[in-house]
This record gives C-alpha cells, structure tokens and sequence, in this order.
C-alpha cells in the first residue's frame, strides 16, 4: 500500500492505521469513501 497508494487506490477507499483510535478520528469527509482499514502491525 505504501509504495504507490495512487495506483493500488486511486479513490481513496483504504486507510493504514497504527491503532483503531486512528480510524475513529478521521475527519467526517474521509470516513464517508473509507471502504477497508489496514492496521499496521
């Protein structure tokens, strides 16, 4: 994911998280096209 976000996710829809407190705080625009949440280990 990290090493080309504009070709493996062009829309925007996955996110990358350290922890799930980080998927909460997302602003309200993002929340609205986030599809997966990837945590990062």
């Amino acid at each position: 994911m990290r090493l080309n976000p504009a070709k493996v996710d062009p829309h925007g829809q996955v996110i990358e998280v350290d922890n799930f407190s980080q998927c909460l705080d997302l602003p309200d625009e993002h929340k609205g096209r986030v599809r997966h949440v990837l945590p990062s280990l």
